[in-house]
């Protein structure tokens, strides 16, 4: 399973919007993600791929694509597996 697949199931899982998520939607907006859900999805991802993510440098992503391109620039080794 791909970096993009695992995060959009991880956000649906953190999500209480049942919709379609795709590499576009905006966190906030589309999904309804609020700090508290974002905090969520932080440690799922730091659970999922075994990293410490600090939560203030990837509070300014906005979509799912942005939370994917962050992950591989800044852990590069998750997108071997």
């Amino acid at each position: 399973m791909s970096v993009k697949e695992r995060v959009i199931i991880i956000i649906a899982e953190n999500s209480e919007k049942k919709i379609k998520i795709t590499p576009e939607s905006d966190l906030k907006e589309d999904i309804g993600i609020d700090s508290f859900g974002y905090l969520m999805i932080v440690n799922a991802l730091e659970d999922e791929y075994g990293i410490h993510i600090d939560e203030t440098e990837f509070q300014h992503l906005r979509t799912v694509s942005e939370i994917v391109s962050e992950l591989l620039s800044r852990y590069p080794e998750i997108g071997k597996n």
